[in-house]
């Protein structure tokens, strides 16, 4: 298993987006779900987080939605555990910033407790939100283009992290 080193705990990061607005006639976009799993997969091979609390996993992309209830407890819970929260939230197939109030929500929670954000996007940082472009801005936010994330990973993995 790996550890923080920092702090010697196992770590998990939170990965978030779009659904509902990204799910056509009960089928979520390809090319995102693509990018969402390229970038799962990435946080636990090369930046060594034990686990990615999602809403995609655990909800199939979908297709298991929770009820009202649940679902922002369920989110919140897994922001609290995070070590660091990523967002990935790009062009739909129609290039298309799609709208993602719940993420926006996410961001603030995890603002408000000092959790790490990053962005992650194949869309400019002009195509945001006036508020997050601000904290994007004053370094509250990271901001990261898909392609180079998905580069600068494949070139320099994570030296910390255990192989299964």
């Amino acid at each position: 298993m790996a550890y923080d080193i920092e702090v010697g705990i196992m770590s998990n990061a939170f990965l978030g987006g779009p659904i509902s607005n990204v799910i056509c006639r009960g089928v979520f976009d390809k090319k995102i779900k693509k990018e969402i799993e390229s970038v799962k997969k990435i946080l636990l091979e090369c930046k060594g987080y034990d686990e990615v609390l999602s809403a995609y996993f655990n909800e199939n992309f979908g297709k298991k939605p929770p009820s009202i209830k649940k679902m922002f407890n369920k989110d919140e819970e897994w922001i609290y555990k995070a070590k660091h929260a990523y967002f990935v939230i790009s062009y739909d197939k129609r290039k298309c910033l799609p709208r993602t109030d719940g993420s926006y929500i996410e961001i603030g929670i995890c603002y408000a407790k000092n959790i790490p954000i990053t962005i992650i996007s194949d869309a400019p940082k002009k195509d945001f939100p006036t508020m997050l472009k601000s904290m994007i801005k004053n370094k509250k936010v990271e901001f990261i283009a898909l392609a180079k994330f998905l580069n600068n990973i494949k070139r320099n993995p994570s030296p910390h992290r255990s192989s299964k």
